[in-house]
């Protein structure tokens, strides 16, 4: 399922509890089509709070600059304030889900 694209967001989003993942994505990338949805699978699978926010690079030029994402999809993994992970690129799915087994516990078994 893909989630809708955020209409606002602000520098405040990062400091949500627990685990932010920021999915940067264009409409048009089939890579951006994929990530979003084996992130969508993924944490689902994690106990919370985790939180999985899409941000559309082409609307919000600006959020994607403040957090310097140059390509899309870019996977931000946020917590307590800051960008603790960073996968750039179309990635395989055994390599998200080990970046958010590092940060976030899991609910139920892989």
């Amino acid at each position: 399922m893909m989630r809708p694209v955020l209409p606002t967001l602000d520098a405040r989003v990062p400091a949500l509890p627990g685990l932010v993942v920021m999915h940067f994505r264009a409409e048009g990338s089939a890579a951006s089509r994929a990530t979003a949805a084996t992130l969508d699978e993924l944490v689902r699978t994690f106990r919370g709070p985790v939180t999985l926010i899409e941000v559309d690079v082409d609307r919000r030029p600006g959020f994607a600059g403040w957090f310097n994402v140059r390509s899309v999809p870019t996977v931000l993994f946020v917590k307590d304030g800051r960008v603790v992970d960073r996968v750039i690129g179309m990635a395989p799915r055994a390599l998200l889900e080990s970046v958010l087994a590092a940060r976030a516990p899991r609910t139920v078994a892989a």
